[in-house]
């Protein structure tokens, strides 16, 4: 009786060897960090993950959370874990790793360890996940947000300048804004054995004069001289001064009382390089990267997180923990027999992906799921793993229905109770990847709406530079040679008669003058706002020149608005105006100006031939309609939209909605 007690008993230990293994053996294939804790928050068991993150703090086990990986005195708060074992559900919390770490920033996930009987939080499992490279993507996300919303100001001060005195001022000024510095100035020449130098722009602090404030040439001196070879040398921005690799110019710091300098090469077209640069006048300022990526470029975001893989819900009972943490992870995870195929365990997040029931999904193999290899190729992929033990790599399964996912697989090959299996963890990025395709296409649409802008305008400064000569240019030449006959004729009649015409061309020269002006920048829409420009460029631009009736309804409700929003919808509606007279042979268009629900909205309606939306929608999407996509995207910086309704012979119509918010004055 003994011995038979003795040998039941060595087979369980047998038995629980065998599943504690198993279940060690998943525990360190989690590339996330499994932590076990007590309730009094004493680490009992982590994963080899966590003890690589914390390699510092070594041994793990049998210390307070808070002091080996937050090297804490007292709890974190707020901490999850704590939230967990109060609240009994699953907490989530994002914190900082451990200072030196590879895991700067990490996800926290909490789950509670609850008695089976009396269902008491005992403990807790804590789910750990890397998310470094999302925090930084984030950052460098806010970062470039940061650079167009700046590279936005710039652009609208080049814009709305009517010379480029006024131009370069506005530009400065913005510039000084952006960067909350003492100066900001042009030099010029950017020739370091030029006899001497000076600063024909310039916008500075009050307090802080600068060059320019001198209205003189100031002679090179030598350290000025290095600091030109510098900037020509250098493809970039280049920091002078402090933690930077160059000295200030010890001369012309003390003479314009500066403590710092960042500075670039300029490369106009004429003459010699210019150099803008920056000073930081009151304090020894140290220039940061996002300020020196305003001077070039913003890097790219960084991937999303790490594959996450397993959560662990309970550990004291192998099996019945093991299972939870399998059926609970976001990931679908198989073990399959490397032999045949044949799937043998899954969690349910497996059968989910592919749309199967569990009954379904354990009669599949890896051949009735895989969409690109054959089970030939299959076979050899296994006994490939087999010999290396691992492999990541990307393929695409086919769900129950045919649909076709794409699927990032991390393999691995374990032994459990004595078997070989091929443990299989199945991530679908298929949105991912979507991502990636629509944000390249998206890049692609605005590079080719970027070129056309530049093509329109080159166009613009085309007409304008012909109306100069061949309109203004011609009819100064006729009238000079009119004042100079009537002065050579010397009869009063004559030369009276030939000044009224010569006042009279010259009236036209205003006119064309006046024209070219609005053109340009629109004096209408600062001075009188949204609807007296509106319906001016109707009266001169649509009724005037293209024959076609309109009518404007304002709105009597309507504040002045941001100055920015007024420009942004006047192109808008500019634009879409144009496209009535290109598209419509319409007779007859309408303006309606409304103000409703914190929304201000523009209605542009015509009787023209139509057309339809569903092909003119694709087009804005495919970058093809490069008015109405430059409308979108500007309208989108409002968080405004563009609705397209027609069809065809029976005329159109286009919605703008922009929300008021707090821009309305």
């Amino acid at each position: 009786m003994a011995t038979e007690h003795e040998k039941n008993k060595k087979q369980l230990i047998e038995e629980l060897q065998a599943s504690e293994h198993f279940l060690a053996c998943v525990f360190d294939t989690i590339q996330d960090g499994i932590s076990v804790l007590d309730a009094d928050l004493t680490v009992r068991s982590v994963n080899s993950t966590m003890k690589k993150w914390y390699e510092a703090n070594l041994p793990l086990e049998g210390r307070k959370c808070y002091q080996c990986y937050h090297n804490k005195d007292v709890p974190c708060d707020p901490c999850p874990t704590i939230r967990c074992m109060q609240s009994g559900q699953t907490e989530c919390e994002i914190v900082p790793g451990l200072p030196g770490s590879p895991a700067e920033w990490v996800e926290l996930y909490s789950y509670p360890i609850k008695d089976s009987d009396s269902g008491r939080v005992t403990g807790v499992v804590e789910f750990v996940r890397d998310i470094t490279e999302r925090k930084q993507a984030e950052q460098e996300r806010l970062a470039h947000l940061q650079f167009l919303k700046s590279l936005g100001k710039i652009n609208r001060a080049i814009q709305s300048a009517g010379n480029i005195d006024q131009m370069m001022t506005d530009v400065l000024d913005t510039v000084l804004s952006i960067f909350d510095c003492d100066r900001a100035w042009l030099f010029y020449p950017c020739d370091p054995n030029a006899p001497s130098w000076r600063v024909p722009m310039e916008r500075t602090k009050p307090q802080y004069p600068g060059a320019m404030a001198l209205g003189v040439e100031i002679t090179m001196q030598q350290d000025v001289a290095q600091v030109l070879r510098t900037v020509l040398k250098v493809s970039g921005p280049v920091k002078f001064g402090p933690e930077s690799e160059y000295p200030l110019p010890a001369q012309a710091a003390e003479r314009f009382t500066y403590q710092s300098q960042i500075a670039m090469a300029l490369y106009p077209k004429l003459h010699q390089p210019w150099v803008f640069g920056l000073h930081q006048c009151s304090y020894p300022r140290v220039w940061t990267p996002e300020e020196e990526r305003l001077f070039q470029a913003i890097g790219r975001r960084i991937a999303d997180a790490l594959t996450s893989l397993l959560i662990f819900r309970d550990l004291q009972q192998s099996e019945q923990r093991f299972r939870a943490t399998f059926e609970q992870s976001i990931d679908a995870i198989v073990l399959v027999n490397p032999d045949t195929g044949q799937i043998e365990e899954f969690n349910d997040k497996a059968c989910q992906n592919l749309d199967y029931t569990r009954q379904e999904f354990g009669k599949l193999k890896l051949s009735d799921i895989e969409a690109v290899e054959s089970p030939e190729e299959i076979a050899k992929h296994m006994d490939k793993i087999a010999k290396q033990g691992m492999d990541i790599f990307e393929t695409k399964h086919r769900t129950k229905s045919g649909e076709i996912r794409n699927v990032l697989i991390s393999t691995k090959i374990i032994s459990i109770r004595g078997r070989i299996l091929l443990q299989g963890i199945f991530r679908d990025i298929t949105d991912q990847k979507q991502a990636k395709e629509k944000l390249h296409e998206y890049q692609t649409k605005l590079k080719s709406m970027a070129a056309t802008s530049l093509l329109n305008e080159e166009r613009q400064r085309r007409r304008i530079a012909h109306g100069l000569h061949d309109n203004i240019g011609q009819k100064l030449a006729v009238a000079k040679l009119d004042l100079l006959s009537s002065i050579q004729d010397g009869t009063g009649t004559d030369t009276a008669e030939s000044v009224k015409k010569v006042c009279s061309e010259i009236d036209t020269m205003i006119e064309s003058v006046r024209s070219l002006t609005f053109e340009l920048s629109n004096p209408v829409l600062s001075e009188l706002g949204l609807e007296a420009a509106i319906e001016r460029h109707l009266n001169r631009e649509i009724l005037d020149k293209h024959g076609i009736k309109f009518q404007l309804n304002k709105c009597r409700r309507l504040a002045q608005l941001d100055e920015d929003m007024s420009m942004c919808l006047f192109r808008s509606v500019r634009e879409l105006l144009n496209n009535v007279i290109k598209h419509s042979n319409a007779k007859n268009v309408s303006v309606s100006l409304d103000k409703a629900d914190g929304n201000i909205t523009i209605r542009v309606n015509d009787d023209g031939v139509g057309f339809d939306p569903v092909m003119v929608t694709s087009k804005i999407n495919a970058g093809s309609a490069f008015g109405l996509f430059s409308v979108r995207e500007q309208l989108e910086s409002f968080a405004g939209e563009l609705k397209v309704e027609s069809s065809p012979g029976h005329g159109s119509s286009f919605t703008i909605t922009v929300p008021l918010e707090q821009r309305s004055k």
